[in-house]
C-alpha cells in the first residue's frame, strides 16, 4: 500500500506520483510504502511550487537591423503565466512618452502592431536610453508594473 501525508492528489490516491496544487506554497510530504510481506519504509521530502513571471522586453532595438525580431521592442510573455498585458509605455530622459498601447495579446511571438519601431510620429527617434513600463496581470491575478530601459541604436 501506498499512502501520502498530507494527500495532495485524492485522484491518485494509492499512486507514487502526485499532482502537486498549482497553488504557491512550501508542501512538506511524508510517504509510506508497505509491500505485501508488510515491510514498511518511509520518505519525506519538500516540494517549493515558486512562480516564474515569464515576461520578456528586449533591451535594445536597431531599427535599421537585418533580423526583424531586432528591429521592434515587443513583450515576449508566456499565456501560461501571464493573463493580461494591460499597457505598455515608453519614455524618453525627459519624461516624454514615446509610445503607447493597451491591452496588447499575450503571445511568445512578435506582433508588431504592438510594438514600438523606434519612430516618434514617423519620425526616427534620437539614438538613446528609453525608459518602458508595463502594467502585467499574472494568471495568479496579482498585477505587476515592470520596469526597465531600452537602448535604440541607430
Amino acid at each position: 500500500s501506498i499512502s501520502w501525508d498530507p494527500l495532495l492528489d485524492t485522484m491518485n490516491r494509492n499512486q507514487l506520483c502526485q499532482k502537486i496544487p498549482n497553488e504557491l506554497g512550501v508542501y512538506n510530504l511524508a510517504l509510506t510504502v508497505v509491500d505485501n510481506n508488510g515491510c514498511a519504509e518511509y520518505d519525506n521530502t519538500r516540494v517549493y511550487v515558486v512562480f516564474k513571471k515569464r515576461i520578456f522586453i528586449p533591451s535594445a532595438i536597431k531599427p535599421s537591423s537585418q533580423q526583424l525580431a531586432n528591429r521592434f521592442i515587443h513583450i515576449y510573455a508566456d499565456p501560461i503565466m501571464i493573463s493580461a498585458i494591460k499597457k505598455f509605455e515608453i519614455y524618453d530622459r525627459f519624461g516624454n512618452r514615446m509610445f503607447e498601447r493597451s491591452e496588447i495579446p499575450v503571445s511568445l511571438d512578435l506582433n508588431a502592431d504592438f510594438a514600438w519601431d523606434g519612430t516618434i510620429d514617423g519620425e526616427m527617434a534620437l539614438p538613446g536610453v528609453y525608459t518602458y513600463y508595463v502594467n502585467v496581470e499574472f494568471v495568479t491575478g496579482r498585477s505587476e508594473v515592470i520596469s526597465g530601459a531600452v537602448h535604440l541604436i541607430r
